[in-house]
């Protein structure tokens, strides 16, 4: 086992046998640093209490603090106020007081959680470990609490977009199959199968990551430059050129809901599911022949539109039926998903989780 959590979980034990009045202090390199007393604390009430006044029952759970909570733990502070002598108006104020660090246990309480007599709480720093003796009702709020920082994190959101292109019907399956359900998770499982088997083809697959409220963009493919025209300038022709880009782009920007189950997804999508075709165009000239260019037909979809997602959800954005000038050609569709999720910046998920499997297991070298 951790010797550190053994160290916290024995100091808290130690204090419940001894019935010591501390009901708040914190763990440093697992000795324990006294910085509240009140009377009560531990200490168990007297055989006639009991028999006049049924007291209320107190019971023990460890928490995993999240690492925010050990950031404001580390940099909350109370600012003690600095009167001057209310006796003598023309009195110097007093020199200002340095701020005490508030408590794990004021830090609590500032989020509405009660400390009756008896409740107290350990915090280690080291472990990030935090014990708390206290009634039922109160111990759900410790949790709602610790579970608010968590959410409260630093949030990003990623998004995954997958594009495959199979026969017509082998896709229709698919879709048939998915048309039931909001979460379309089977349907690209399937796809990825099918992939495997050299059914279906895999033709894109990107990933981004953004934060609320910004815009991100997936771009692949190629950028085509091609001749739209020409303009007749001081007796010169200039071809006018423009660029395409052939392949996908993609544009969105998310926001995570107040609870963050879901994510609100603005998305332009333009795919182009066939290589561009060209016509001959003929460009008049005054006095002169036509200048002849190449116009190129574009075969792309546009999507414009505002979904709202389940975070880990994956949705079908669309079909597009690829043409082919091959009359006897097996029809070909393409399909593409979106996938989006929430995850927390800079580690801190994966931070708070492996600290609750150590605390859980006992075990911190196992990741």
């Amino acid at each position: 086992m951790n010797p550190l959590i053994a160290a916290t979980a024995g100091l808290l034990l130690s204090s419940l046998s001894s019935c010591a009045a501390d009901d708040d202090f914190e763990l440093k390199g697992g000795h324990k640093s006294h910085t509240e007393t009140e009377a009560g604390g531990f200490a168990a009430p007297s055989e006639s209490a009991a028999v006049m006044k049924s007291e209320p029952i107190l019971l023990t759970n460890t928490y995993v603090v999240p690492p925010s909570f050990q950031k404001r733990f580390l940099q909350a502070y109370e600012p003690k106020p600095t009167d001057p002598n209310p006796n003598d108006p023309f009195s110097e104020p007093p020199a200002p007081k340095a701020p005490q660090r508030l408590t794990a246990k004021q830090i609590i309480e500032s989020a509405g959680v009660t400390f009756g007599p008896g409740a107290a709480v350990i915090y280690s720093i080291p472990t990030s470990a935090m014990i708390v003796r206290n009634t039922q009702d109160q111990l759900e709020l410790v949790e709602a609490y610790f579970e608010s920082l968590l959410y409260s994190m630093e949030t990003g959101i990623r998004i995954h977009l997958d594009i495959f292109e199979a026969s017509s019907l082998e896709l229709k399956k698919l879709t048939e199959q998915s048309s039931t359900t909001e979460n379309h998770a089977d349907a690209l499982k399937q796809s990825l199968k099918l992939c495997r088997e050299n059914t279906l083809k895999h033709i894109n697959s990107s990933s981004v990551e953004m934060y609320p409220g910004e815009k991100a963009t997936i771009n692949s493919g190629y950028d085509l430059t091609y001749v739209s025209g020409y303009e007749i300038k001081a007796e010169s022709t200039i071809p006018v050129l423009k660029t395409a880009n052939i392949g996908t782009s993609f544009e969105c920007i998310a926001v995570p809901a107040a609870d963050l189950t879901s994510i609100d997804l603005r998305i332009d999508f333009d795919h182009h599911f066939a290589l561009p075709t060209f016509k001959q165009g003929k460009f008049p000239m005054n006095g002169g022949p036509p200048l002849d260019f190449e116009i190129p037909t574009f075969s792309k979809a546009s999507i414009d539109t505002t979904i709202l997602i389940i975070d880990g959800h994956t949705r079908i954005l669309g079909t597009f039926p690829v043409h082919s000038t091959n009359p006897d050609a097996e029809s070909r569709t393409q399909i593409a998903f979106l996938t989006a999720g929430l995850f927390f910046s800079e580690g801190a998920q994966k931070v708070y989780d492996e600290q609750k499997f150590n605390l859980q297991t006992g075990n911190p070298d196992v990741p």
